[in-house]
């Protein structure tokens, strides 16, 4: 959206270089900026461009029975699993030219503020983009950036395969988001995870019939509710978020499914206002930091793509 890319009109056919324009004084969004993920991620800090964590497992259940008097047997010391992530360092250029900052404009007491809050919501939008699909990168060159593994691709480099699957013409149904738990069940003791979806399969979500009659009618007020935001299964909660970054088609859409409780964008440098060089006769910043994702136990997290939705 620009604030000045766009010719006025002032009504009519007749003496338009005369007559004055009538123009709200407010600059309304034209653009969704929800940024659900990474609004419900944690936080904490990387101290490396290589941020590191580790996750430990327990030995399968078995029947343990001693001899009496039976001498002490040891095991091996059990070692954790090492996962990491790679900084990425992510910007977002804010320019204002002096003559422009003086300007009296619409909307905007001062253009320069206004750009710089328009752009920090850029910021916050590409890094909700990069912590859901982004692709690492680990070795930086003089032409090549450092990357991190946004959650998609971290769930297929590093958990089993039973967490995500990928074949082409799978309808997504409530028998499969069942599925879904149940595999999350047995990694986890997570009481309630989070599913992130497009508007398509979020329809078919709301549209779920095998629990029984899920439409609510109030006839006082003649409204009728069909949501499905909170899902209780005999595995866990599931919670329902619509996500603008998942590919939403009907016949190619993908879901989601996180312990966002393991989830937390590590910073290795905050968010901040970088000054930079001025360029001619304007006003320059760059909007910076240096961050990666921190996905926990990627046992956790389930991925599911190519799913046909079943709605137009």
């Amino acid at each position: 959206m620009t604030i000045f890319g766009s010719s006025y009109d002032a009504g009519g056919t007749s003496y338009t270089g005369w007559r004055k324009l009538d123009i709200q004084d407010m600059i309304l969004d034209q653009d969704p900026r929800s940024t659900p993920f990474f609004e419900m991620s944690g936080m904490t800090t990387a101290t490396q461009t290589r941020h590191n964590w580790l996750a430990q497992g327990v030995k399968t259940r078995a029947v343990k029975a001693m001899l009496e008097g039976a001498t002490f047997a040891g095991q091996q010391i059990a070692l954790p699993t090492a996962y990491g992530n790679t900084c990425q360092i992510q910007y977002t250029p804010v320019e204002v030219t002096r003559t422009m900052r003086k300007a009296a404009v619409y909307g905007a007491k001062d253009p320069w503020q206004h750009q710089m809050q328009l752009r920090t919501y850029e910021h916050r939008g590409d890094s909700e983009y990069s912590f859901l699909r982004g692709s690492e990168t680990a070795s930086a060159t003089v032409t090549t950036a450092r990357t991190m593994n946004g959650i998609i691709d971290a769930i297929v480099d590093y958990a089993p395969a039973a967490n995500f699957t990928g074949v082409g013409g799978i309808t997504f149904t409530e028998s499969a988001l069942l599925d879904i738990a149940e595999v999350l069940h047995n990694n986890s003791d997570a009481p309630m995870v989070t599913l992130f979806s497009g508007t398509k399969i979020k329809r078919v979500i709301d549209e779920f019939s095998g629990s029984g009659a899920i439409r609510n009618f109030d006839i006082s007020v003649r409204e009728v509710v069909l949501n499905i935001s909170r899902y209780f299964s005999s595995f866990a909660v599931i919670e329902m978020h619509i996500s603008r970054d998942l590919l939403n088609t009907s016949t190619a859409a993908q879901v989601l499914v996180c312990d966002m409780s393991q989830i937390k964008k590590a910073y290795y440098d905050r968010t901040h206002i970088q000054p930079v060089a001025k360029t001619a006769d304007a006003d320059t910043a760059m909007i910076l930091d240096e961050v990666t994702l921190e996905f926990g136990n990627p046992n956790v997290h389930y991925y599911m793509y190519q799913l046909i939705a079943g709605v137009l």
